[in-house]
């Protein structure tokens, strides 16, 4: 099997997994009686929708076996389309090093898992909220902090849970921790992209 078709393969899981949680959340919408909300299970449908959407992009998107991707470039893609995504002014810190080595997964996992990411801090986002985004080598592994507001700590585990199992499936480790100030810190740590032999 290919890597390509590894790829594939854990994309298909992915989406299978995302549409059983959308499955599961429309259904609890679905028994309540007339005059009803349910507001957790409609924001976790919205959540998981949005995440859906990505994942169909990746699948679209998954580019031809190679030698992985860097991350500074999928980091500042992602970074500015979720905060246009958010439409409100939000102050934005970059620090992105220049020494990383390629990770070793593909560029449409990268920008789904650091959408992901950036969800979690900018869901409940305010005008004037501040973003920090850092890249930095870790002895020979990529890794990715963002630091932001947390005010959706009724979500948190869900989505810690379900960021961290995906972040593990590419192969890498996600930590989520609060400072007990109502603000997020995310750490991804990526494998490096083999390097092969010209």
């Amino acid at each position: 099997m290919t890597r390509r078709d590894l790829e594939i393969d854990r994309i298909t899981t992915l989406l299978s997994q995302c549409l059983g949680r959308i499955d599961e959340q429309a259904f609890r919408l679905q028994q309540l009686g007339e005059g009803e909300e349910d507001f957790d299970a409609a924001d976790v449908l919205d959540e998981e929708t949005a995440l859906l959407q990505s994942l169909v992009s990746s699948a679209l998107m998954a580019p031809e076996p190679g030698d992985g991707c860097h991350l500074n470039a999928v980091v500042e893609q992602t970074v500015r389309n979720a905060v246009t995504g958010v439409g409100i002014p939000v102050v934005v810190r970059q620090n992105l090093a220049d020494d990383l080595p390629r990770v070793a997964v593909g560029q449409g996992e990268v920008g789904h898992a650091v959408q992901r990411a950036l969800m979690l801090v900018l869901s409940a986002a305010e005008a004037g909220d501040e973003l920090a985004v850092t890249t930095r080598l870790d002895q020979d592994r990529a890794l990715l902090e963002i630091e932001g507001p947390l005010r959706d700590e009724e979500h948190l585990d869900h989505r810690r849970t379900t960021l961290g199992e995906f972040i593990a499936e590419l192969g890498g480790k996600c930590h989520v921790a609060g400072d007990g100030h109502q603000n997020c810190l995310i750490a991804i740590e990526l494998p490096p992209a083999l390097v092969t032999g010209s």
